[in-house]
C-alpha cells in the first residue's frame, strides 16, 4: 500500500494584502483571487467556519450561499446565510462591530470554507466564541448537546481526502502506483488483496498484536475504500446506509454533487 502525504488541508480561496481601513471595511481586490470549484448543496449553501485568526479561535459555525460569498468579497466584512431567518445577514460581534477578513480558505474538495478575521480592534479580547461545550469531558447536565467527537472528524476529514485521492489515481492512473496497479489488474486481483488484509487483521487481532492490529486495519481500511471507488460507491452512499441503520432521515445527494 502506497503511504499518503497529507498536503495541507486547506487551500487559500483569497490570496492579498490583508485589510487595512480602520472600521474594518474596505473593497477586496479581485486581483490574485481564486475561486476553486466550490460546491453548494441542493440548497445552494457551502458550510462555512469563522475563525479569529489570532487567537485560532472558532467563533460560529454558518452557512454561506453565492450571494453572501460575494458580498464577503466586495466589502471584506463576513456576509452569512441565516438559515433560521432565510436571509443574508452581516457578521457583527455583540458589541454591534465587525471583524475584518482577513483570509477565506477552501477544503480540498471546495466543500467547506474557512473565514478568517482580526477582532475589531487591537487590544480588545475581541468576540466569545460559540464553541465551548467539549466532547472530550463528558457530563450530564441535562440538556447539553452532544455531536461528534474531535478524533471522528479528523477521521472523517481523512477518509475523505483520501477516497478523492483514489479517485484521481483510478483516473489518471500514474506509472509506479500501487492504486493504479490495483485498477489496472482489476476486480479479482483487488479481492485477492482485500481477502490478504482480512486474514492480516484476523491474525493480528488472535495475536493481540495492537499495533499489527492498527495498522492492518489502517490498510483493509484503504481496500476498502479502492473497492469503492471500482463499484462506483461514493462515501455518501455509504453515509446514507449507515444513517437508515441508525434509523435517522437521509436526503439523496444530487448526482452533480457526487465524486464519480
Amino acid at each position: 500500500m502506497e503511504r499518503v502525504c497529507s498536503p495541507d488541508v486547506m487551500n487559500s480561496v483569497v490570496e492579498r494584502k490583508p485589510l487595512t481601513s480602520e472600521d474594518g471595511i474596505s473593497n477586496i481586490s479581485y486581483e490574485g483571487m481564486r475561486l476553486q470549484n466550490l460546491q453548494f448543496d441542493e440548497r445552494g449553501l457551502i458550510p462555512t467556519i469563522l475563525q479569529d485568526r489570532l487567537r485560532g479561535r472558532i467563533l460560529l459555525f454558518s452557512y454561506m450561499n453565492k450571494e453572501a460569498l460575494a458580498l464577503t468579497l466586495q466589502t471584506g466584512v463576513a456576509h452569512l446565510w441565516n438559515v433560521r431567518q432565510q436571509r443574508i445577514l452581516q457578521h457583527r460581534d455583540p458589541a454591534g462591530k465587525v471583524h475584518r477578513v482577513v483570509d477565506i480558505l477552501a477544503d480540498d474538495e471546495g466543500a467547506a470554507l474557512i473565514i478568517k478575521v482580526d477582532p475589531p480592534e487591537s487590544g480588545q479580547r475581541g468576540e466569545a466564541s460559540r464553541f465551548r461545550t467539549s466532547l472530550l469531558e463528558p457530563t450530564n447536565k441535562p440538556g447539553e448537546v452532544s455531536i461528534v467527537n474531535i478524533p471522528s472528524m479528523e477521521i472523517g476529514l481523512m477518509l475523505s481526502g483520501l477516497f478523492q485521492l483514489i479517485v484521481e489515481l483510478e483516473r489518471e492512473r500514474p506509472e509506479n502506483s500501487y492504486t493504479a496497479h490495483l485498477f489496472e489488474r482489476g476486480l479479482d486481483f483487488m479481492l485477492k488483496k482485500l481477502g490478504e488484509e482480512i486474514t492480516e487483521v484476523m491474525l493480528a487481532a488472535k495475536n493481540e498484536a495492537r499495533q499489527e492490529l492498527g495498522h492492518h486495519l489502517a490498510d483493509l481500511l484503504y481496500h476498502i475504500l479502492v473497492l469503492m471507488v471500482a463499484q462506483d460507491i461514493d462515501l455518501r452512499d455509504l453515509l446514507a446506509e449507515l444513517r437508515q441503520r441508525a434509523g435517522l432521515p437521509t436526503q439523496p445527494l444530487p448526482q452533480e454533487h457526487r465524486n464519480t
